[in-house]
């Protein structure tokens, strides 16, 4: 009984279609975490949208002060005061009232993996937008235009 020819796989065709999808692998993972980042941050800054909203609601009511006002569109973090989930849960948002009240700023911190490239989110009363890294320093402006960028 003759052998059969040329059916199969080689080794060398098997090791090339491996090279391919680990050279895809490179690229697309990467890609899809960046893109995971992107679509938390805008958790994020929708978040602080919605407590900035509740914050300057309440204000109206309280004649401009916001020592009484809390944020009522976001759901709370048990066990902390102050503190509010953001709408889809990648972000926890904490509310600090300064100045006797009449000031405000909200700070929205990523649950699980750090944000590496925007860390956290800030922003206050007078809507001045910022991030800070781990350690609380302001990061540059471009650094901060692009993070908000949705």
């Amino acid at each position: 009984m003759p052998i059969p020819t040329g059916q199969g796989v080689t080794l060398i065709e098997l090791i090339t279609v491996l090279a391919v999808i680990a050279i895809i692998a490179a690229y697309a993972i990467p890609s899809y975490e960046r893109y995971q980042f992107r679509n938390d941050r805008t958790d994020a800054i929708a978040g602080l949208y919605i407590g900035v909203n509740d914050m300057e609601r309440c204000a109206a009511t309280q004649g401009g002060e916001f020592s009484d006002c809390s944020i009522d569109s976001l759901d709370p973090v048990a066990g902390t005061p102050g503190t509010f989930q953001s709408p889809k849960g990648s972000y926890n948002i904490t509310l600090a009232i300064m100045d006797d009240g009449t000031l405000f700023s909200l700070t929205a911190s990523r649950n699980g993996q750090a944000d590496t490239e925007c860390y956290d989110f800030v922003i206050d009363a007078l809507g001045q937008r910022q991030n800070r890294t781990a350690e609380g320093t302001s990061m540059s402006m471009d650094t901060v235009q692009k993070c908000w960028q949705l």
